[in-house]
């Protein structure tokens, strides 16, 4: 049973993400893939956990906690579910592996990509 304050936090992400959210393609391990809002943090470049020298783009996005709407935490699987988006505006969208969950609410997940 949701909470008052479990609701109000729904309401607000989908708020959210209908105002500043891009569409992507959420491709979980298991099932059909689909088109979800994301908000897209590109932040530039940075180190590749568990690598001695590699470089790769920082990404991070934030999508509805919920499986109609986003991605549920509860469907999740780390470092096998995947999303397609343009690592930079305007270029072509690329399959990205969703790594961890960084950050979550009722409301909000937020993914590290790689």
């Amino acid at each position: 049973m949701s909470t008052e304050i479990e609701t109000a936090e729904q309401k607000a992400a989908l708020l959210q993400l209908a105002v500043w959210g891009e569409t992507v393609v959420y491709i979980p391990a298991v099932g059909a893939e689909r088109g979800i809002k994301a908000i897209v943090e590109r932040n530039g470049i940075g180190r590749v956990a568990g690598t001695k020298q590699g470089t790769g783009p920082e990404l991070a996005i934030s999508v509805a906690n919920s499986i109609s709407d986003g991605i549920s935490s509860a469907e999740f699987k780390k470092n096998q579910d995947k999303i397609r988006l343009a690592v930079n505006f305007g270029e072509t969208p690329q399959d990205r592996l969703l790594v961890k969950i960084l950050d979550q609410d009722a409301g909000m997940l937020v993914l590290e990509v790689r």
